[in-house]
């Protein structure tokens, strides 16, 4: 009999008195990269468990706030600078789970290198929970080259453009960075791609504001990106694979196949490829 007496007191303590049950909120965050090149988005991956028997509302007055603390090294918090909510009019319903993209570095200067950590944080109800710790590491990359261009749209501007190289998922990748050193602003970084340091890329920057880069992404395989740069923006436009003949390839005729990450090629070696001459041996118009 003291069972089901048990029982009952407490489904009316649920039902008749929700305020006296504590809500419980578990949270899991993970990294897109553990190793990330400066200025680069810092997407952490945030999974939320509402184990409460209550809707979990994020966004309005009194709904619940998702945040991060976030620290360089040991001891240097990052500052928050977007006072913005992360995200808003979102609900998990009781008992169920939901998955959360944030870009973190739209909120927090994530702008130096080094090694960070980073907890998710949600307020609600008067209470506070906050995830295990997760680190990722900001870098510089490793250098390729460095251009200083000036060029013309509505107005007269000059920008810097830096390629660089970061190993990633098991390949290394090729980046571009767009700044404006004078202002202390940076105008975007952009994974171009896997590359084979075979041949060094191709930057062709016109006074227009057209923007190329050509690189090495396999054996018999070479990647152009295309982009274009205002005085306000830096907008990424397309991707194409080209073969040796310098022909477009359709993603069926693609090789998979990456060539070594070659110190260099010899000068016999650099003959035999008629592609790379008119590729990579011919000299960028003048912006």
């Amino acid at each position: 009999m003291k069972q089901p007496l048990r029982m009952l007191a407490a489904f009316c303590a649920v039902t008749v008195a929700p305020g006296l049950l504590k809500a419980q909120v578990q949270m899991k965050v993970q990294p897109e990269h553990t190793q990330l090149v400066r200025y680069e988005a810092v997407n952490l991956f945030v999974s939320i468990l509402n184990e409460s028997p209550y809707p979990l509302t994020f966004g309005g007055e009194n709904g619940a706030r998702l945040s991060f603390f976030i620290e360089r090294g040991l001891d240097t918090p990052a500052d928050r600078i977007n006072a913005s909510p992360l995200i808003e009019s979102v609900t998990i319903d009781a008992g169920r789970s939901r998955d959360i993209l944030c870009d973190v570095s739209r909120w927090y200067d994530l702008g130096p290198v080094g090694n960070y950590g980073a907890r998710a944080i949600v307020e609600w109800r008067g209470e506070t929970y906050q995830s295990a710790q997760v680190r990722f590491d900001v870098v510089n990359g490793l250098p390729i080259s460095n251009e200083t261009r000036t060029m013309w749209s509505d107005t007269e501007f000059t920008r810097e453009f830096n390629l660089c190289y970061l190993a990633r998922g098991g390949s290394e990748h090729l980046f571009l960075s767009v700044d404006d050193r004078r202002a202390g602003i940076n105008y975007g970084v952009f994974d171009l791609g896997r590359i084979v340091r075979l041949y060094p890329p191709v930057l062709r920057v016109g006074r227009d504001g057209s923007l190329s880069v050509l690189h090495q992404s396999g054996f018999g395989r070479y990647t152009l990106n295309t982009l274009r740069v205002s005085a306000e923006q830096v907008r990424f436009l397309d991707q194409n694979y080209i073969g040796e003949d310098g022909q477009p390839l359709v993603s069926g005729e693609v090789p998979e196949t990456e060539g070594p990450a070659a110190e260099g090629a010899t000068e016999a070696e650099e003959q035999d490829r008629s592609l790379f001459h008119w590729l990579f041996r011919k000299k960028p118009p003048d912006g």
